[in-house]
C-alpha cells in the first residue's frame, strides 16, 4: 500500500505541475528582420481587428494587426495627406482610432487630428486642432498629447519657453473622442518661477487637466515644502486655474508620482521621503486631494518599518541599514478602496574598467571602460485608504548588464483579479529563464518559472511591454537582428 501511495503522490505532483505549467499560455509571432526604415515601435493595444502594433521611422508609418495567435492579419501604410507631416500619437478605440500629427508651414506648426477606421483608413478629412507659432524643431519633444482614463477627453499641451529659458505659459487644447474642440487656451500659473519645469500633466474625464511642476534647483538641505513642487488644476469648462494645496512636509527622495483616481474623484501623489541630512529614502508618503471639495483627504508620512528594512536586507544579518539609497519609485497603482500600491525598484549604474588581453607588445596593460547597469529587487508597499501601511513585500531579482542602458532588464507588470504579476528575465543572457512573481491582495507572493528564452530564441524587453487586456501581456523580443512579439495569457 505504501508503494501505491507513493506512486499516487508522484502522479499527483506531476499532474499539479502540469496544471501550473499550462496556467500561462505563451504565443510567439514569426520573426521579422529589424528595419532601418521603421526602427521604432509602439504597442497600441487591442481593438476589433486584433492586436495593433505601430512601427515608425523618418517619414514611414506602418500599422500591423495580429490575431490572437500572433499571426499577421494585415499591414497598413498610414498615408497622411499633409506634406512633411509626422505622427505624434495614435489612440485606439474598439472600432476606430484617433491619429494626431503635425506639419510645418513657414515658421508655424499646425497640429491636425484625424479619425480613422479600425483598419486605419480615413475619409480624407482632417481637423485642425491648433496652430503653434513655432517651428517643428521647437515643438518636437515639448508638445504632448494625452487622454483621460475613459478616453472621452484628449488634450494637447505645449509649454511656451521664453528666450531666457523660463516657462511663461502652457498652450492647451482639448477635444472629445469625436474631435470636437472643448477648449483652446494659453494658461499661466502665478507662482511658477524661472526655477520650475513642467514634469507631468494628467487628463481627467470631466475636461480637466492637472499640472505638476518641479523646482529643478531644489536642494534637500534647504527644503522649502511647497517650493519644491507646485500642482495646479485647470478646468477646461470654465478656463479657470486653481492651485492644489498639497502640504509636503519632508524632502522628496526620487521621483514624485501622481495619479488621478476617477473612481474616488481624487488626485493622489506618493513617493519616498528623506531629511535634510541624509542621501537615502527614510520612508514613504501618500497625499490625496478631493477634486470636488478641494481639500486634502489623506496625508500620511510613514518611516520604513524594521520589517521592511529586514525584507530588503534579506537573510544577511551582517548588514544594518537605516534607509534605502538605490530604490526608486516606479509605479503608483490605485486600489479600488482609495489606497495605493507603490512599486519601487533597486536601480543603479557604474563605470568600470577591465583588463583586455592583447597579443601585441605594449608598454602596459590595455583596458576598456564599460557602463554596468544593475536592476535588482522590487519593493512593493500597499497602503490603506488613510495612507497607513497595509503590507509590504520584497521580490528578489538580480540583473546585471553592460553598455545597454538596461534595455533587457527591469520588469513588466500586469494587474488582474486583485493580483499583480511581475514578469522579468532572470539573467541578462540569451539563454535566460523568464520568471514571474505573483503578489496577491494581502501581499503574499510566489515566484514561478514561465519558460526558457533560449529554447524559444527570445530576448524579452520588459520595459516596453504592454498589458493589452485583463489577462494578456504583450512583450517585444529582440534577438539576432530580428523582432518577435510574445503574448502571455494568464
Amino acid at each position: 500500500m505504501k508503494h501505491f501511495a507513493s506512486i499516487f503522490l508522484v502522479l499527483l505532483a506531476i499532474l499539479l505541475g502540469s496544471r501550473l505549467a499550462i496556467a500561462q499560455e505563451v504565443v510567439t509571432s514569426e520573426a521579422q528582420k529589424l528595419s532601418t526604415k521603421t526602427p521604432n515601435l509602439r504597442i497600441l493595444g487591442k481593438n476589433n481587428e486584433g492586436i495593433i502594433i505601430y512601427k515608425f521611422g523618418k517619414g514611414v508609418d506602418i500599422v500591423e494587426a495580429y490575431n490572437s495567435n500572433l499571426m499577421l492579419k494585415w499591414s497598413q501604410n498610414l498615408s497622411i495627406k499633409q506634406e512633411n507631416s509626422s505622427i505624434d500619437e495614435i489612440f485606439l478605440y474598439p472600432d476606430y482610432s484617433l491619429a494626431f500629427f503635425k506639419t510645418q508651414e513657414k515658421n508655424n506648426t499646425i497640429v491636425f487630428a484625424q479619425r480613422l477606421s479600425s483598419k486605419f483608413k480615413g475619409d480624407g478629412s482632417f481637423t485642425v486642432m491648433d496652430t503653434l507659432f513655432y517651428t517643428s524643431a521647437d515643438v518636437n519633444g515639448r508638445m504632448k498629447i494625452i487622454h483621460s482614463q475613459d478616453k472621452s477627453h484628449v488634450a494637447m499641451y505645449f509649454p511656451i519657453i521664453s528666450g531666457s529659458g523660463q516657462l511663461e505659459r502652457v498652450r492647451v487644447v482639448g477635444v472629445d473622442n469625436e474631435l470636437k474642440v472643448l477648449y483652446r487656451q494659453d494658461v499661466t500659473f502665478p507662482s511658477v518661477t524661472e526655477d520650475f519645469s513642467l514634469v507631468s500633466v494628467k487628463a481627467i474625464n470631466e475636461n480637466q487637466l492637472v499640472f505638476l511642476f518641479e523646482n529643478y534647483n531644489r536642494d534637500k538641505k534647504k527644503f522649502g515644502g511647497e517650493k519644491e513642487y507646485l500642482i495646479y488644476q485647470y478646468d477646461g469648462n470654465t478656463g479657470f486655474v486653481s492651485p492644489i494645496g498639497f502640504n509636503l512636509s519632508k524632502p522628496v527622495f526620487g521621483l514624485l508620482r501622481m495619479e488621478v483616481d476617477n473612481l474616488n474623484n481624487q488626485l493622489t501623489i506618493a513617493s519616498f521621503y528623506t531629511d535634510e541630512e541624509r542621501n537615502e529614502a527614510l520612508g514613504y508618503f501618500v497625499e490625496s486631494w478631493n477634486l470636488e471639495s478641494k481639500s486634502i483627504t489623506t496625508q500620511q508620512y510613514q518611516a520604513f518599518t524594521p520589517e521592511i528594512l529586514r525584507q530588503v536586507v534579506g537573510g544577511d544579518t551582517t548588514k544594518v541599514i537605516t534607509g534605502l539609497s538605490s530604490f526608486q519609485p516606479k509605479e503608483l497603482i490605485l486600489r479600488f478602496d482609495g489606497g495605493v500600491v507603490i512599486v519601487a525598484e533597486s536601480e543603479y549604474s557604474s563605470m568600470e574598467s577591465e583588463n583586455m588581453p592583447t597579443f601585441m607588445p605594449s608598454a602596459g596593460p590595455s583596458f576598456r571602460t564599460v557602463n554596468v547597469y544593475y536592476f535588482n529587487d522590487i519593493l512593493v508597499i500597499s497602503t490603506k485608504p488613510d495612507g497607513a501601511i497595509d503590507w509590504s513585500n520584497v521580490l528578489r531579482k538580480k540583473q546585471v548588464s553592460e553598455d545597454d542602458e538596461g534595455f533587457f532588464s527591469s520588469y513588466s507588470i500586469l494587474a488582474m483579479d486583485g493580483k499583480l504579476r511581475f514578469v522579468y528575465n532572470e539573467e541578462i543572457f540569451y539563454k535566460t529563464n523568464v520568471n514571474e512573481y505573483i503578489v496577491d491582495a494581502k501581499g503574499i507572493s510566489g515566484r514561478s518559472f514561465l519558460f526558457n528564452a533560449g529554447t524559444k530564441e527570445l530576448m524579452l524587453a520588459p520595459g516596453i511591454a504592454k498589458q493589452i487586456s485583463g489577462r494578456e501581456l504583450l512583450i517585444p523580443s529582440f534577438r539576432n537582428r530580428s523582432i518577435k512579439f510574445v503574448k502571455i495569457t494568464f
